[in-house]
């Protein structure tokens, strides 16, 4: 047992709806681990959840120490870290922003116009 600290981090803090962000604690923190406490081997359990703009529940997301995730809405929002230590049942727990901006205008379909326009004027 003892004190758990609920070291986390979430990257990108900001990114664009229908990317992926990467949620990390603990151990799994890169590029620098931080044990969440003293033991060598604990028996952690992670509760990853979501407060959605606007929302006074909250969602979800996931119960590993490392996860990637995608299905956002576009807000800034809040994730709630718990952490239990199965050896004693205490828990701690901890939040962060998130901000998810409207998805990115693709730049593809211009590019294709451009070069549709380019074959027209050749004939």
């Amino acid at each position: 047992g003892g004190d758990i600290s609920v070291n986390f981090a979430i990257t990108p803090p900001s990114l664009h709806l229908g990317e992926t962000a990467r949620f990390e604690a603990c151990t799994e923190m890169q590029p620098e681990p931080q044990p969440c406490v003293g033991d060598i081997n604990p028996d952690l359990s992670f509760n990853w959840e979501i407060q959605w703009e606007g929302e006074t529940n909250w969602s979800y997301i996931g119960n590993q120490e490392a996860f990637d995730y995608v299905n956002f809405e576009e807000g800034d929002h809040i994730v709630r870290l718990t952490i239990i230590d199965n050896s004693d049942g205490s828990e701690a727990s901890d939040t962060a922003e998130i901000t998810i901006l409207p998805r990115c205008p693709s730049p593809e379909p211009l590019s294709v116009a451009k070069r549709f326009v380019r074959f027209i004027s050749w004939l």
